[in-house]
Parts: structure tokens; C-alpha cells; sequence
């Protein structure tokens, strides 16, 4: 087994999350690489398989702005049954027949702002434990709708009862519960039987299974612009000392946050806006 990089290893990897593994089982490649300095930045169903974007050591910091970011799938909806779980691991609770030509038709209704009730069998923390657990505990649990919205669905194939679709949405949004209020509307009845994730924001599947981008790629992608440190302001910036002091190019920034690099290329810090100034999101001080 490889030993894990240096701590001082900041960026993303890329992880094409195969099915039949948790997200956190997935990890542990990243991890026995990287050290345990990782985070996903949102997880997929064990069924499920696709991108998952993991931080690597200090850009765990940026989770909170990976979570907001729309994301994209593909998946089959099979028509016909409904599982307790909304995919392919649950018990069938509900059986409507043979679909017929008319559930394709329905794609629009699904498109569009819109409140929509997660699964029951959800990662959604109610009073301190997942709504999952409660229910597998014998708990009824029902969850409040919520504020989500799908950009576009696009119908790619209709094989029945296999309805196959690309689902661009917004965080938040569950393509379990689609299914099933598609299922529903129809009178068929569905469940998720295969779905991927294929990009979230602007981050695409790798051509790998798995792959690391370092900070400057990553802060590119993130839109964050980087600032020009002065030979003689490094040290202060490594000290945590005042960035709107010590690095003047931060005057001509435009957003709320922004890379600050040496001379020699290195990110030595992230810096977000405060009031009127500059705070340190990190600073990279390298190897301890």
C-alpha cells in the first residue's frame, strides 16, 4: 500500500464512485493517498455510482460552497413498482401494472421551482438521527416538503417499463422522490433503478476512475481569482498578518474571495472578504 503525501497537499480529487459502495467507502482510496485530511462534498446512495468531489487537505474549507452547487444525472426510472426505498435495495410496497406510452408524456410536469418531499430513506437528520435510521427503527417519519428546482429533464429513452433521463437540478433535490411522484402521477407506480451522477457545478467525471487536481486548477474552476504576493510580503502572509496591508493587488479583486501566490508560484493562502477587508480562509505553511 501506497503511503499517504505530504499534509501540506491542497485540491480535489475527482472520484468516479462505482455502485454497491457507500461514499465513505469510497474514499479509501483517496484517503491511503492523501491522509485522512478528506471530505466529499455530498454523497451518493450505495446503489448509485458517479462523481463524487472530494477536498483534500485545506480546501475541506470550501465544502460549504461545493454542497450549493447544481448538479447533473442520468438515471432509470422503472415503471410498474414502488420500494419502500425509492431504488432497487427496498421492498416493493406498491404494484401498478404495465406501463403504457403514456408516462413519458409527463416529463414536464417535473420541470420547473417546486416543493417536493425528500424519501423517507433519506441522509436528513431529524432530531439529531437520520430520518433512514428512524425509519428502519420502526419510527414513522414524515419529512417537510422543500424548496428545489429542476433546470431540465430530458427524456433519453423509453424501453417499457424502463424510462431512462437526464435530470439537471438543484441541491437538495432527490431523484428518488421523481421517480416516485412521477410513478404515482402515472398510477404505474417507480423506483430508481440505476442513477449516476455525471457533474456538480462545474465539475465534470473524470477520464479516470480517479483524479487529483491541485489548488490553482481548482481555484480556476471555482472562479476565484489569485493575487500577486511581493517577495517581501510572504513571510507577513505566512504569519496571518493583515492581506489588505501586505498585498496590494487584492485592491483590483473583484468577488468575495481570492488566492494569494508567491513569486515562485506557490498558493501560499485563500483570503474571503470581511466587512471591508481581507480574513484568511488558510494559509499554507507547508510541511510541519
Amino acid at each position: 500500500m501506497r503511503e499517504a503525501v505530504s499534509d501540506s497537499v491542497n485540491g480535489l480529487v475527482l472520484l468516479d464512485k462505482q455502485p454497491e459502495r457507500t461514499s465513505f467507502q469510497a474514499l479509501y482510496p483517496v484517503k491511503r493517498l492523501y491522509g485522512n485530511a478528506v471530505g466529499h462534498t455530498g454523497t451518493l446512495d450505495k446503489f448509485a455510482e458517479g462523481l463524487l468531489v472530494v477536498l483534500v487537505g485545506k480546501f475541506t474549507k470550501f465544502n460549504a460552497l461545493f454542497t450549493a452547487f447544481d448538479k447533473v444525472y442520468e438515471a432509470d426510472f422503472t415503471f410498474g413498482s414502488e420500494t419502500d426505498t425509492l431504488d432497487p435495495e427496498g421492498e416493493v410496497v406498491f404494484t401498478g401494472g404495465v406501463p403504457d406510452d403514456s408516462v413519458p408524456t409527463l416529463a414536464t410536469r417535473w420541470v420547473g421551482p417546486q416543493l417536493q418531499v425528500p424519501p423517507s430513506y433519506s441522509a436528513i437528520h431529524v432530531a439529531g438521527q437520520r430520518a433512514s435510521d428512524r425509519v428502519r427503527s420502526g419510527q414513522v417519519v414524515a419529512l417537510p416538503a422543500r424548496s428545489i428546482e429542476v433546470y431540465a429533464l430530458n427524456v433519453l429513452a423509453w424501453n417499457a417499463p424502463v424510462l431512462t433521463v437526464r435530470i439537471h437540478c438543484s441541491k437538495g433535490t432527490y431523484v428518488r422522490s421523481i421517480a416516485r411522484d412521477w410513478g404515482r402521477a402515472s398510477g404505474f407506480g417507480a423506483t430508481v433503478t440505476r442513477l449516476r451522477r455525471t457533474s456538480v457545478g462545474p465539475f465534470q467525471l473524470p477520464a479516470e476512475p480517479m483524479e487529483f487536481k491541485d489548488a490553482r486548477w481548482t481555484l480556476a474552476h471555482l472562479g476565484v481569482p489569485v493575487a500577486a504576493v511581493e517577495e517581501d510580503s510572504v513571510a507577513p502572509v505566512l504569519n496571518g498578518r493583515d492581506p489588505a496591508v501586505f498585498v496590494p493587488a487584492l485592491a483590483a479583486v473583484v468577488g468575495d474571495r481570492a488566492g494569494l501566490e508567491a513569486p515562485d508560484g506557490r498558493l501560499l493562502a485563500v483570503v474571503e472578504r470581511a466587512g471591508a477587508g481581507w480574513s484568511y480562509l488558510f494559509v499554507d505553511r507547508g510541511p510541519v
